[in-house]
């Protein structure tokens, strides 16, 4: 739409680079806070049928799993991005018209 109206495949680019960094970011910190607290949630639940053997039994945030968690889901982000750009290269706005 945006290549319709004018703008610069670049400027597109761009655009879709601050999109794809903004998402990422807000998907790293919500996904590790998520997944901290069901860690949390999980081993509540099980120390409770554990009874006086819950106390072997913690919580772990493996800093680790962090960061092999950023990566797999950085190297995600970086495909979508590299999917989108070869989208915007071979996309022609003629074509987009009519196809609307």
């Amino acid at each position: 739409m945006l290549n319709i109206l004018g703008m610069e495949k670049r400027h597109i680019a761009k655009l879709l680079l601050i999109e794809t960094v903004m998402i990422a970011a807000i998907t790293f910190v919500l996904g590790i806070a998520v997944g901290i607290g069901l860690e949390q949630l999980i081993t509540g639940l099980l120390a409770n049928p554990l009874g006086e053997h819950a106390s072997k039994l913690s919580a772990h945030i493996s800093m680790t799993g962090i960061l092999d968690s950023v990566a797999v889901m950085a190297v995600t982000f970086v495909g979508v991005f590299l999917f989108a750009l070869r989208t915007l290269h071979f996309s022609n706005p003629i074509e987009l018209l009519s196809a609307a």
